[in-house]
């Protein structure tokens, strides 16, 4: 009998295309932010570094690409193991939180060096070095690519992460797998479906307290007192029983 996984706490057999799927992903995203920065690279007439755009756009694919290649070792070892890297929720906020900013990043690297690359055509420097400009723009052109399959990662890393916290750790909403025993998936659906429409227990409401009711006669009472004691702060009760 195999033993259970020890960072993700779930079934034995997990579903494996999920994270096939992800592994497909980073390794497309690795293979695009590479070849961007190795085209910004080799693109030496005029010098890239004289552009921050450009300077931007390698740095960016660089990170993007190195990211990428961690999360594929990461994911390989999942696969061979059973287990993620760092206990589950650290790794799933880990994958979600760096697919958002690095996306965000890399589009926003893409988008400075697609206008830089535009003024320079429309200045006409690209008459005069002609390929320096299409190095930039295959730059840029897979830069976005890589973008695009990473912001699909994002996607399945979110839908891990919402199904971690939605449905809890182990148990994720995703096509059965054909390891998966009987057994397994009929726990797996009586769990889901008992966490999901199970009643929630009614609002208990505290019980209000009885209020407290003052008559006609109570009031004239307070208010008699209320004003002998106003009389004795103002020091003038001597002088009303002289009046008196």
């Amino acid at each position: 009998m195999p033993s259970p996984p020890q960072n993700g706490g779930g079934d034995a057999h997990p579903p494996q295309r999920r994270r096939h799927l992800i592994l497909l992903l980073r390794l497309v995203t690795f293979g695009f932010s590479l070849a961007a920065a190795i085209s910004i690279a080799t693109n030496s007439s005029p010098s890239w570094v004289r552009f921050q755009s450009f300077r931007f756009v390698f740095a960016a694919n660089v990170i993007v690409a190195a990211y990428s290649l961690f999360e594929m070792c990461a994911t390989v070892h999942e696969i061979l193991k059973g287990t993620t890297l760092f206990p589950e929720p650290m790794q799933l906020c880990f994958d979600f939180t760096h697919d958002q900013v690095f996306a965000y990043m890399v589009v926003a690297a893409g988008a400075a060096g697609a206008a830089d690359a535009r003024r320079l055509r429309a200045g006409g420097a690209c008459a005069a070095e002609s390929s320096f400009c299409v190095l930039a723009d295959v730059a840029v052109a897979l830069g976005f690519a890589g973008f695009a399959f990473l912001a699909l990662a994002s996607l399945v890393s979110g839908f891990r992460l919402a199904c971690y916290f939605i449905v809890g750790a182990g148990i994720h909403i995703w096509p059965l797998d054909t390891e998966e025993s009987p057994k397994s998936r009929a726990r797996r659906r009586a769990l889901l479906k008992a966490r999901l429409i199970s009643p929630k227990p009614p609002v208990q409401f505290p019980t209000p307290t009885r209020s407290f009711q003052i008559n006609s006669s109570d009031t004239s009472t307070l208010v008699a007192v209320a004003i002998r004691i106003y009389i004795r702060s103002l020091d003038l009760e001597g002088f009303f029983l002289e009046v008196t």
